[in-house]
This record gives structure tokens, C-alpha cells and sequence, in this order.
């Protein structure tokens, strides 16, 4: 099971830097954030597999999870003024909570906690507004 675990990643990781080559090569520049729940722990991503942690007893960090300083225009406006021509997010990382609303799960950004904001479409408004691409890290 770990094994194929960790093939997933890996052919992840292969995907990732092969459309990074083609996709983002006339881009130079983008800013890739990586930003979930995890973030609240300062432990990593990899925070619930390394310390052995229940998917139960991480979900309740959800209930925590208030990017109250998150305002889209404000973060866009930033990135384009670094030169950067693109922003890649987290959209859903390996602990399965999404940073978007979907009806796949409740355990997103919308519906688990007292946040109550899709940040990606946040993010994807204004990146519009402001002519910088989006794309998502899933």
C-alpha cells in the first residue's frame, strides 16, 4: 500500500516538473504556494503522516483554520509586482482537505471551517481582474 503510495507521488512529482518544462516556460517566473491546513502546525505538509496522528484527531484542526490576513487583490497585486507571470496553489494536498468548496467532501476550506470563504475562486477572480494566471496543485 506505502509503496504504491509513493508511486503516486513520485508520477506526481514526474507530471509536475515535465508540465512546469512545457507549460511554464515562457513564464519564467511564478510563485507556487503551498498552503492548507497543515500550515497551522509549522510541521510541514507530511504534519499527520510523520507523527502518526488520526485522520479524525487532524481533521479537528480544520475548526481552527481562519486566514483572517487572506485577501486576494491584496496577495495578486504582490505576486505581480515580484515580476512573477503565474501562481500555482495547493488546491487539495495528500490529507485530502480542499482549499476550494466541492460537493466531493466537507472537508474544505467552505465547509469545515468557520472561515466560510473558496479561496481559489477568490484567487481565480482576481487573478483574472489582473491578468496573471491561476493554476492548481492537486
Amino acid at each position: 500500500m506505502k509503496n504504491k503510495f509513493i508511486q503516486k507521488i513520485s508520477l506526481g512529482a514526474a507530471l509536475l516538473l515535465l508540465t512546469s518544462n512545457t507549460t511554464f516556460q515562457d513564464n519564467k517566473f511564478g510563485i507556487f504556494l503551498h498552503w492548507g491546513i497543515y500550515s497551522m502546525t509549522a510541521q510541514g505538509e507530511w504534519y499527520m503522516t510523520t507523527h502518526n496522528i488520526h485522520r479524525d484527531e487532524y481533521a479537528k484542526l480544520a475548526s481552527g483554520f481562519y486566514p483572517s490576513r487572506f485577501n486576494a487583490a491584496e496577495w495578486v497585486s504582490a505576486i505581480k509586482a515580484s515580476g512573477a507571470k503565474y501562481i500555482c496553489i495547493t488546491s487539495r494536498h495528500h490529507d485530502s482537505f480542499s482549499m476550494f468548496d466541492t460537493k466531493e467532501s466537507d472537508f474544505d476550506i467552505v465547509d469545515a471551517t468557520p472561515f466560510k470563504r473558496d479561496v481559489l475562486k477568490e484567487l481565480a477572480d482576481e487573478c483574472h481582474k489582473q491578468g496573471i494566471k491561476l493554476h492548481f496543485y492537486y
